[in-house]
Protein backbone atom coordinates (compact mmCIF):
# COMPACT_ATOMS: atom_id res chain seq x y z
CA UNK A 1 0.00 0.00 0.00
CA UNK A 2 2.80 2.41 0.91
CA UNK A 3 6.44 2.53 -0.06
CA UNK A 4 9.25 2.72 2.49
CA UNK A 5 9.70 6.44 1.95
CA UNK A 6 6.10 7.20 2.90
CA UNK A 7 6.34 5.18 6.10
CA UNK A 8 9.64 6.86 7.04
CA UNK A 9 8.19 10.32 6.45
CA UNK A 10 5.20 9.60 8.66
CA UNK A 11 7.33 8.02 11.37
CA UNK A 12 9.63 11.06 11.40
CA UNK A 13 6.62 13.36 11.64
CA UNK A 14 5.24 11.34 14.55
CA UNK A 15 8.66 11.49 16.18
CA UNK A 16 8.68 15.27 15.77
CA UNK A 17 5.22 15.48 17.32
CA UNK A 18 6.47 13.44 20.26
CA UNK A 19 9.39 15.85 20.78
CA UNK A 20 7.08 18.86 20.47
CA UNK A 21 4.99 17.39 23.27
CA UNK A 22 7.99 17.69 25.60
CA UNK A 23 8.03 21.46 24.95
CA UNK A 24 4.44 21.94 26.12
CA UNK A 25 5.33 23.49 29.46
CA UNK A 26 7.44 26.16 27.75
CA UNK A 27 4.31 27.52 26.07
CA UNK A 28 2.01 27.30 29.10
CA UNK A 29 1.28 29.92 31.73
CA UNK A 30 0.75 33.67 31.78
CA UNK A 31 4.35 34.79 31.41
CA UNK A 32 4.94 37.54 28.85
CA UNK A 33 7.30 35.25 26.96
CA UNK A 34 4.39 33.15 25.72
CA UNK A 35 2.26 36.07 24.48
CA UNK A 36 2.39 37.68 21.08
CA UNK A 37 3.06 41.34 21.79
CA UNK A 38 1.45 42.41 18.52
CA UNK A 39 -1.88 40.62 18.81
CA UNK A 40 -2.10 39.75 22.48
CA UNK A 41 -2.82 36.13 21.60
CA UNK A 42 -1.33 33.35 23.64
CA UNK A 43 1.36 31.58 21.60
CA UNK A 44 0.15 28.19 22.77
CA UNK A 45 -2.42 28.68 20.02
CA UNK A 46 0.36 28.56 17.41
CA UNK A 47 2.09 25.68 19.17
CA UNK A 48 -1.10 23.63 19.27
CA UNK A 49 -1.98 24.58 15.70
CA UNK A 50 1.40 23.37 14.47
CA UNK A 51 0.91 19.95 16.09
CA UNK A 52 -2.56 19.58 14.58
CA UNK A 53 -1.25 20.61 11.16
CA UNK A 54 1.66 18.15 11.27
CA UNK A 55 -0.71 15.33 12.18
CA UNK A 56 -3.10 16.20 9.34
CA UNK A 57 -0.28 16.25 6.76
CA UNK A 58 0.23 12.56 7.55
CA UNK A 59 -3.25 12.02 6.10
CA UNK A 60 -2.23 13.11 2.61
CA UNK A 61 1.15 11.33 2.80
CA UNK A 62 -0.62 8.05 3.59
CA UNK A 63 -3.33 8.72 1.01
CA UNK A 64 -0.86 9.20 -1.85
CA UNK A 65 -0.38 6.48 -4.43
CA UNK A 66 2.77 4.61 -3.39
CA UNK A 67 4.57 5.75 -6.55
CA UNK A 68 3.74 9.46 -6.31
CA UNK A 69 5.07 11.64 -9.15
CA UNK A 70 5.12 15.38 -9.70
CA UNK A 71 3.43 16.53 -12.91
CA UNK A 72 6.63 16.84 -14.99
CA UNK A 73 7.85 13.39 -13.96
CA UNK A 74 4.41 11.92 -14.66
CA UNK A 75 4.49 13.29 -18.21
CA UNK A 76 7.73 11.48 -19.07
CA UNK A 77 7.83 8.44 -16.79
CA UNK A 78 7.69 5.10 -18.59
CA UNK A 79 6.23 3.49 -15.45
CA UNK A 80 2.90 5.26 -15.89
CA UNK A 81 2.72 5.19 -19.70
CA UNK A 82 -0.49 3.14 -19.75
CA UNK A 83 -2.11 5.39 -17.16
CA UNK A 84 -1.10 8.46 -19.18
CA UNK A 85 -2.11 6.99 -22.57
CA UNK A 86 -5.60 6.14 -21.28
CA UNK A 87 -6.07 9.76 -20.25
CA UNK A 88 -4.76 11.07 -23.59
CA UNK A 89 -7.21 8.86 -25.50
CA UNK A 90 -10.17 10.23 -23.55
CA UNK A 91 -9.40 13.87 -24.34
CA UNK A 92 -7.71 13.71 -27.78
CA UNK A 93 -10.48 15.65 -29.57
CA UNK A 94 -10.13 18.72 -27.33
CA UNK A 95 -8.66 22.06 -28.39
CA UNK A 96 -5.02 22.72 -27.40
CA UNK A 97 -5.92 24.76 -24.30
CA UNK A 98 -8.58 22.29 -23.23
CA UNK A 99 -6.22 19.40 -23.89
CA UNK A 100 -3.49 20.74 -21.59
CA UNK A 101 -6.00 21.72 -18.92
CA UNK A 102 -7.75 18.36 -18.98
CA UNK A 103 -4.48 16.44 -18.79
CA UNK A 104 -3.56 18.33 -15.64
CA UNK A 105 -7.04 17.82 -14.19
CA UNK A 106 -6.79 14.07 -14.73
CA UNK A 107 -3.32 14.03 -13.18
CA UNK A 108 -4.73 15.90 -10.17
CA UNK A 109 -7.45 13.29 -9.73
CA UNK A 110 -4.74 10.72 -9.08
CA UNK A 111 -1.90 12.63 -7.42
CA UNK A 112 -3.21 15.87 -5.87
CA UNK A 113 -2.97 16.56 -2.13
CA UNK A 114 -6.76 16.92 -1.97
CA UNK A 115 -7.43 13.53 -3.47
CA UNK A 116 -4.73 11.91 -1.36
CA UNK A 117 -6.19 13.46 1.79
CA UNK A 118 -9.74 12.31 1.03
CA UNK A 119 -8.54 8.90 -0.09
CA UNK A 120 -7.02 8.43 3.36
CA UNK A 121 -10.22 9.39 5.21
CA UNK A 122 -12.52 7.48 2.86
CA UNK A 123 -10.66 4.35 1.76
CA UNK A 124 -7.69 3.70 4.02
CA UNK A 125 -8.96 4.35 7.55
CA UNK A 126 -10.60 1.40 9.27
CA UNK A 127 -14.25 1.80 10.26
CA UNK A 128 -13.19 2.02 13.90
CA UNK A 129 -10.74 4.83 13.22
CA UNK A 130 -13.28 6.64 11.04
CA UNK A 131 -15.69 6.58 13.96
CA UNK A 132 -12.98 7.81 16.34
CA UNK A 133 -12.01 10.63 13.95
CA UNK A 134 -15.49 11.87 13.07
CA UNK A 135 -16.81 11.49 16.61
CA UNK A 136 -14.04 13.81 17.78
CA UNK A 137 -15.56 16.70 15.78
CA UNK A 138 -18.66 18.73 16.68
CA UNK A 139 -19.95 22.18 15.78
CA UNK A 140 -22.23 24.97 16.93
CA UNK A 141 -23.92 27.81 15.08
CA UNK A 142 -23.68 31.38 16.36
CA UNK A 143 -27.17 32.62 17.15
CA UNK A 144 -28.43 36.03 16.04
CA UNK A 145 -31.52 37.98 17.14
CA UNK A 146 -33.10 37.05 13.80
CA UNK A 147 -32.63 33.36 14.48
CA UNK A 148 -34.14 33.56 17.98
CA UNK A 149 -37.18 35.61 16.81
CA UNK A 150 -36.86 37.87 19.82
CA UNK A 151 -37.50 35.05 22.30
CA UNK A 152 -34.44 35.95 24.36
CA UNK A 153 -33.71 39.12 26.27
CA UNK A 154 -30.05 38.27 25.83
CA UNK A 155 -28.98 36.34 22.74
CA UNK A 156 -27.21 33.06 23.64
CA UNK A 157 -23.85 32.46 22.00
CA UNK A 158 -24.81 29.40 20.00
CA UNK A 159 -26.50 26.02 19.71
CA UNK A 160 -25.42 22.63 18.41
CA UNK A 161 -25.08 22.39 14.66
CA UNK A 162 -25.25 18.99 12.98
CA UNK A 163 -22.33 18.18 10.71
CA UNK A 164 -22.53 15.43 8.11
CA UNK A 165 -19.54 13.14 7.60
CA UNK A 166 -18.79 14.96 4.33
CA UNK A 167 -18.78 18.31 6.13
CA UNK A 168 -16.32 16.93 8.69
CA UNK A 169 -14.03 15.71 5.90
CA UNK A 170 -14.10 19.15 4.29
CA UNK A 171 -13.38 20.76 7.67
CA UNK A 172 -10.30 18.58 8.14
CA UNK A 173 -8.95 19.47 4.70
CA UNK A 174 -9.83 23.14 5.12
CA UNK A 175 -7.85 23.58 8.34
CA UNK A 176 -4.90 21.71 6.83
CA UNK A 177 -4.94 24.09 3.86
CA UNK A 178 -5.58 27.20 5.95
CA UNK A 179 -2.31 26.60 7.75
CA UNK A 180 -0.40 25.91 4.52
CA UNK A 181 -1.75 28.72 2.34
CA UNK A 182 -3.01 31.37 4.77
CA UNK A 183 -0.92 30.83 7.89
CA UNK A 184 -4.09 30.37 9.97
CA UNK A 185 -3.78 27.92 12.86
CA UNK A 186 -6.76 25.83 13.95
CA UNK A 187 -6.24 25.59 17.69
CA UNK A 188 -7.19 27.10 21.05
CA UNK A 189 -4.75 29.17 23.08
CA UNK A 190 -6.70 28.68 26.30
CA UNK A 191 -4.88 25.37 26.72
CA UNK A 192 -1.75 27.39 27.44
CA UNK A 193 -3.35 29.58 30.10
CA UNK A 194 -5.11 26.86 32.05
CA UNK A 195 -3.98 23.37 32.94
CA UNK A 196 -6.89 21.65 31.26
CA UNK A 197 -5.31 18.23 31.49
CA UNK A 198 -6.07 18.24 35.23
CA UNK A 199 -9.41 18.69 37.06
CA UNK A 200 -10.09 22.34 37.80
CA UNK A 201 -13.79 22.44 38.63
CA UNK A 202 -14.68 22.50 42.30
CA UNK A 203 -17.61 20.14 41.75
CA UNK A 204 -17.81 16.68 40.21
CA UNK A 205 -15.11 15.15 38.05
CA UNK A 206 -13.71 16.86 34.99
CA UNK A 207 -12.27 14.67 32.24
CA UNK A 208 -10.24 16.72 29.76
CA UNK A 209 -10.43 13.92 27.21
CA UNK A 210 -14.23 14.20 26.96
CA UNK A 211 -14.47 17.96 26.37
CA UNK A 212 -14.87 19.49 22.92
CA UNK A 213 -12.84 22.71 22.60
CA UNK A 214 -13.44 25.30 19.84
CA UNK A 215 -10.57 25.61 17.36
CA UNK A 216 -11.93 27.08 14.11
CA UNK A 217 -14.74 29.15 12.55
CA UNK A 218 -16.11 29.54 9.05
CA UNK A 219 -19.36 30.41 7.31
CA UNK A 220 -21.89 27.97 5.87
CA UNK A 221 -24.88 29.49 4.07
CA UNK A 222 -24.26 32.80 5.85
CA UNK A 223 -24.16 31.20 9.32
CA UNK A 224 -21.08 31.41 11.52
CA UNK A 225 -20.07 27.88 12.47
CA UNK A 226 -17.66 27.08 15.30
CA UNK A 227 -15.91 23.71 15.09
CA UNK A 228 -15.04 21.93 18.31
CA UNK A 229 -12.74 18.93 18.72
CA UNK A 230 -12.01 16.40 21.45
CA UNK A 231 -8.55 15.28 22.54
CA UNK A 232 -6.64 16.74 19.59
CA UNK A 233 -3.90 16.25 18.43
CA UNK A 234 -3.70 13.01 20.44
CA UNK A 235 -6.73 11.49 18.72
CA UNK A 236 -5.19 12.19 15.29
CA UNK A 237 -1.82 10.75 16.33
CA UNK A 238 -3.42 7.56 17.68
CA UNK A 239 -5.32 7.06 14.43
CA UNK A 240 -2.17 7.50 12.32
CA UNK A 241 -0.13 5.14 14.48
CA UNK A 242 -2.83 2.49 14.41
CA UNK A 243 -3.22 2.79 10.64
CA UNK A 244 0.45 2.29 9.77
CA UNK A 245 0.84 -0.63 12.19
CA UNK A 246 -2.28 -2.59 11.22
CA UNK A 247 -2.40 -2.13 7.41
Amino acid sequence: MWNDQQIKLVQKRLQLLNHLETLKLHFKGRSEKVYDNLTGEHLYHEYDGLRIYLALTCFDILGQPSEWLDFKSWLISSKVKNERDNIFKEIRNSTTNEYVSKIFQEYQKIYSVKNSFFRFTEKILSEGNKDKLFNSIKASVQLTPEMTHGNYTQVPTGKDYTLTTEMKKRFLFEIRNSYTHKGISAANGIHGIYNLEAPFFTWGNFDYNNVYFPIYKNKIDGKIITYRVKSWPYCLIEIIKDTITTK
